[in-house]
């Protein structure tokens, strides 16, 4: 790495130390401060790194939940939220808990980025990555993703075969892939972990029992309860009735028909087009606080 680069990464990170610092005093967090940060040490290749592993450390202890609290009471300035998006897009190897700070950091971008006069329009994928160029870079995939986006309109509109030939459906598909290249077999977008997608990942069954129930009748359970060390994850809760939570209670001997594991946008779908036409937005309308983002 030249001299140059150093430098820059040094600054990006002195720039969204006081952040860090804030979170880790406010929420009392088990870190002490970065002394290389505090002190202005010379920008050189073994600072860097010992800046690099406290990051590293800083993110295992900071939740999204942190960072969304943070930001209902103190002001992102842009510059800040430009690099700590950087930050965590670009880290290899990345961890769920990085995957929900890059949904969260991305959505508080665009809310204060969105111009005013769209905020009463319906946004669709392009206005959006027009706003999100500055910090995602080239929206080319985005645009892909809008075609799709109409495909899948138009798909959802198909009763019959005849429907199916005369939208150009399959012939669409087709194109669309061709056209992403290589982008056609990148990891799919993040999908939010809320009550809504858990129990649409499960088809509205209880995987306790198996029967299917209203959204109304059923909860979230932890299959290893959090009093053991279970954590609220894609990968750790089921959709359940209450009869079947209150038997299974603290149990970790009580196991689900089918393990549970986050979805992908494909299986999201395939599940959402196994109900009624318009069901799933009358099943849920009186529950849509149930459609928040699950704390970890």
């Amino acid at each position: 790495m030249s001299s140059s680069e150093v430098t820059r990464e040094l600054q990006a990170s002195r720039l969204i130390y006081p952040f860090y610092r804030t979170l880790i005093e406010r929420f009392d967090l088990e870190m002490f401060p970065c002394k290389d940060l505090e002190e202005e040490s010379p920008d050189c290749d073994e600072v860097l790194t010992r800046v690099r592993l406290w990051f590293g450390e800083a993110d295992k202890h900071i939740d999204v939940a942190h960072i969304r609290q943070l930001a209902q009471s103190d002001t992102f300035d842009e510059p800040t939220l430009r690099v700590l998006i950087w930050r965590h897009v670009a880290k290899e190897g990345k961890t769920e808990s990085d995957r929900y700070k890059v949904d969260f950091l991305l959505g508080h971008y665009l809310a204060m980025n969105m111009p005013p006069e769209l905020i009463k329009e319906e946004v669709g994928i392009s206005k959006v990555a027009s706003a999100l160029a500055p910090v995602v870079g080239d929206s080319a995939y985005m645009s892909c993703l809008e075609d799709l986006e109409k495909c899948l309109r138009d798909l959802g509109e198909c009763h019959h075969i005849q429907d199916l030939l005369e939208r150009r459906i399959l012939e669409r598909g087709k194109t669309l892939k061709a056209d992403a290249g290589e982008q056609y077999f990148h990891q799919a977008a993040l999908i939010a972990f809320t009550r809504f997608n858990v129990f649409l990942r499960d088809r509205f069954r209880c995987q306790y029992c198996g029967d299917a129930f209203p959204s109304s009748d059923l909860t979230f359970d932890h299959v290893v309860p959090r009093s053991h060390g279970g954590r609220t994850a894609w990968t750790n809760v089921v959709a359940a009735c209450s009869p079947c939570n209150v038997v299974k209670d603290n149990r970790r001997e009580m196991r689900p028909i089918k393990w549970p594991r986050e979805p992908t946008h494909q299986e999201l779908l395939a599940a959402k087009r196994a109900f009624p036409p318009n069901y799933l937005h009358e099943t849920w309308r009186d529950f849509l606080y149930w459609d928040v983002e699950l704390e970890r």
